[in-house]
């Protein structure tokens, strides 16, 4: 199993950014934005879920436990 922490990023209070994962084609949150500020400094969800293998990366089939905490951006650049 792998543990991962996401961010949930939320502009102006009324959008939340998400991008389609290009290796497993399913929506997720984005990575790296900058001029960000933490929402709350607990986690907003947690989620378990099984991941499929990926033979091209050697990987098998896995699990991941993903904590994802609430950041805001007031109108930046993502």
């Amino acid at each position: 199993m792998h543990v991962t922490v996401g961010a949930l990023l939320v502009r102006d209070g009324t959008e939340i950014l998400l991008i389609e994962h290009l290796a497993y084609g399913i929506t997720l949150q984005p990575g790296g934005p900058s001029q960000v500020s933490v929402v709350s400094p607990t986690p907003v969800y947690v989620e378990y879920g099984r991941v499929p293998a990926r033979p091209a990366k050697d990987e098998p089939e896995h699990y991941h436990l993903d904590i994802g905490y609430a950041f805001q951006t007031a109108g930046a650049e993502v």
